[in-house]
């Protein structure tokens, strides 16, 4: 008896079933919206080095060289699947940045934001947390997600807001001190997810990162 493609893996998550094709642009898009959820899907599972292409084709109902058509490599794929998540999260942060005055309580909401995304979406913050900072297949080079560089930018502007009020040592450069923020954030729900994993620890409840993002922002002050 020849396996289901979406359960090509014991264990493998549940990937939805195939729709109905519509008119030609309607279908790739489509196609594309399930090749973005199902390489989410296996990529957070089993991580992005041991998802192939051909397991993803698979698991969306495709041969290779249709899936192929849309992405013809895997960074483009991850690298898709970050750009088509932060779609929905920079107009909440943007909002953020124009409607919240102190630079400090701003930074404060973004990274609440940030954190209840990541704590909804299990399969995104797997990705961002554990596969975020991939090597291109060819020249070596780090590849960052563009939902990240437009992150780093929001969190900047805001230290340079809070400088310019004299709410933030003005010594510190605005990139060193959005970096320690991002990298604690990011730090602090690592070990939260991980913490899960582990018997008999104590998970963080989301009022105690809350505590300590406000730790970090404190720490920007004069």
């Amino acid at each position: 008896m020849t396996p289901s493609p979406h359960h090509h893996r014991r264990g493998a998550p549940a990937v939805p079933r195939p729709v109905e094709a519509g008119p030609p642009a309607v279908a790739h898009e489509e196609v594309r919206r399930k090749l973005l959820f199902v390489g989410k899907r296996l990529f957070a599972y089993f991580g992005y080095a041991e998802a192939p292409l051909a397991d993803i084709a698979r698991a969306a109902d495709l041969s290779e060289e249709e899936l192929l058509q849309h992405f013809d490599a895997k960074h483009k794929l991850l690298a898709a699947i970050y750009d088509e998540e932060w779609k929905s999260l920079h107009p909440r942060m943007e909002d953020v940045v124009l409607a919240t005055p102190g630079a400090d309580d701003a930074l404060l909401e973004i990274l609440a934001v940030m954190t209840r995304a990541l704590d909804k979406d299990r399969d995104l913050a797997k990705l961002w947390l554990f596969d975020g900072y991939r090597q291109r297949a060819a020249g070596g080079r780090v590849s960052l997600p563009r939902g990240f560089i437009e992150f780093f930018g929001l969190i900047t502007k805001l230290v340079v807001r809070g400088q310019r009020d004299r709410v933030f040592d003005r010594e510190l450069r605005p990139g060193v001190a959005a970096s320690l923020l991002i990298a604690g954030m990011e730090g602090l729900v690592r070990d939260w997810l991980l913490s899960e994993q582990v018997p008999g620890a104590q998970p963080y409840s989301g009022s105690q990162l809350i505590t300590a993002y406000n730790a970090l922002v404190s720490g920007l002050r004069p």
